[in-house]
C-alpha cells in the first residue's frame, strides 16, 4: 500500500513537472515570438567570464552571423570607439550609483561595412561586496530611426540656416496668439532675444493702440484659415525700447499635428517711407521750379513784346523834341 501511493505520489510529481516545462516552453515561444515580432534582442552579460548569451535570432537581427558575440572583447570589437567609451563610462556611473537598470545607444559595424544603431536597457545585479555580477537586458535596431532623425536635424538646420539669413523678420505663432518661433532678423527688428518673446502673447510687438485691430485679423485667419501670403498687410510695431514703426507683413498658415500655426513675414518700411515721403517733397519742389520757369518765360515773352512798342515811341519822343527844339 505504501508502494502504491508512493508511485502515484511520483506520478502526480511528474506530471506536475511536465506540465510546468510545457508552460515554460510555451511561455519561451511566445518570448520568442514577440522579440521577433519587436524585433528585439535579449541577453545576459556575465561580468566575471566575459561571456555573453544572446536569445535566438538577436544577432541575424542586428546584421551578423549567429556566435559573432559571444563575450565582451568580440562585442567590444564591433563598437564604434567613442560610442564604447561612452557607454562604459556610463556603465560605471552607473555602477557607482548602484543603479538597478541603465540605458544605453551606441552605433556597431557589420562586416559588410555598414553600421547600425542600437538602444536599449539593462537590469544590473551586483555581488554581496557591491560589484557588478550580470546584467539582463533588451536592444532594438534604431539604425532606420536614426537615419530619419539625423534627416530631420539636417533639414530643420537648414530652414534655420535660410531662415536666419532671409532679411525679412519671422514670428511664427499660433491660433491662440502664443509666439513659438523669433528668426535672428526679427530679434534686430524688435530689440528682444527669442528667449524673451518665446511663449508669450505676440501683441508684445505692437503698440496698445493696436490690440483690438490685431485681436480681429488674427480672429479672421483661424476662422477662414485664409492663407494670403500672396497679399500684403500694414501694420505698426513697436520696439522693446518703445519705437513705433510701420511694418509690411505677410501671413501663410499651417496645420501641424492638428495646430494651426500663423508664419509672419515682417519688413521694416520706415526707410521705404520714408524715401517716398521725400520724393514727394521732390516733386513739389519740382513742380514749384517749373511754373517759376514757366512765369519767368511768360515775363520775358511779355517784356519782349512791350519792349519793341515802348522803344519806337521813345524814338518818336526824341524826333518830336528835336524837332521842337528847332523851332520847327
Amino acid at each position: 500500500l505504501i508502494a502504491y501511493w508512493a508511485v502515484r505520489r511520483v506520478a502526480r510529481d511528474q506530471a506536475a513537472l511536465l506540465h510546468s516545462l510545457e508552460a515554460l516552453r510555451a511561455s519561451e515561444t511566445r518570448l520568442t515570438t514577440a522579440t521577433a515580432a519587436a524585433e528585439l534582442g535579449v541577453f545576459e552579460w556575465d561580468v566575471a567570464s566575459g561571456l555573453f548569451n544572446w536569445s535566438a535570432g538577436t544577432e541575424e537581427r542586428m546584421g551578423l552571423q549567429p556566435g559573432s558575440m559571444p563575450d565582451f572583447e568580440s562585442w567590444a570589437a564591433l563598437i564604434e570607439p567613442d560610442d564604447l567609451e561612452a557607454t562604459m563610462q556610463h556603465v560605471e556611473e552607473s555602477v557607482a550609483r548602484q543603479a538597478e537598470r541603465f540605458s544605453y545607444r551606441y552605433r556597431f559595424a557589420q562586416p559588410n561595412g555598414q553600421v547600425r544603431v542600437v538602444e536599449g536597457s539593462s537590469r544590473a545585479f551586483y555581488n554581496d561586496a557591491g560589484e557588478l555580477a550580470r546584467t539582463v537586458g533588451v536592444l532594438i535596431n534604431v539604425t532606420e530611426q536614426e537615419a530619419r532623425e539625423a534627416a530631420l536635424r539636417g533639414r530643420e538646420a537648414q530652414l534655420r540656416s535660410i531662415l536666419d539669413t532671409v532679411p525679412d523678420a519671422m514670428v511664427v505663432i499660433d491660433d491662440e496668439g502664443v509666439i513659438r518661433q523669433f528668426s535672428a532678423a526679427a530679434e534686430a527688428l524688435w530689440g528682444y532675444a527669442s528667449e524673451d518673446v518665446i511663449g508669450r502673447d505676440y501683441r508684445v510687438l505692437s503698440p496698445q493702440d493696436q490690440f483690438e485691430q490685431n485681436t480681429a485679423k488674427l480672429a479672421e485667419y483661424v476662422e477662414n484659415e485664409r492663407d494670403i501670403t500672396s497679399e500684403t498687410i500694414p501694420a505698426v510695431g513697436e520696439a522693446k525700447d518703445g519705437r513705433r514703426f510701420p511694418l509690411e507683413l505677410r501671413v501663410g498658415l499651417a496645420r501641424v499635428d492638428g495646430k494651426l500655426l500663423l508664419t509672419m513675414f515682417a519688413r521694416d518700411i520706415s526707410e521705404r517711407l520714408a524715401g517716398e515721403e521725400r520724393l514727394s517733397e521732390l516733386s513739389s519742389e519740382l513742380a514749384h521750379v517749373s511754373r517759376l520757369s514757366a512765369m519767368s518765360e511768360l515775363a520775358a515773352d511779355l517784356a519782349h513784346e512791350l519792349n519793341q512798342p515802348l522803344s519806337a515811341t521813345a524814338n518818336f519822343l526824341a524826333a518830336a523834341q528835336m524837332l521842337i527844339e528847332r523851332g520847327r
